[in-house]
């Protein structure tokens, strides 16, 4: 995963989001949760692109615990 910190929200692919929620089940025995969101993303000169759900993603950093939300496109 790469993490962009210049940016004020974090967006994925619904495909993506699939793949990390099976990830974090089958390592972690981790249900991840998803809540509804509803963020505009433009990706370079295409349209808006509203998000209609985020997951909620726990991560370890430096020996922190952090939630990530994450939007899903």
């Amino acid at each position: 995963m790469v993490v962009d910190t210049a940016c004020a929200r974090t967006v994925a692919g619904h495909g993506w989001g699939k793949k990390i929620a099976e990830f974090y089940k089958q390592e972690f025995d981790y249900v991840i949760q998803y809540v509804s969101d509803r963020e505009p993303f433009r990706f370079g000169p295409g349209p808006v692109i509203y998000s209609n759900a985020a997951l909620l993603l726990p991560i370890a950093w430096g020996g922190q615990f952090f939630m990530v939300r994450i939007s899903l496109v």
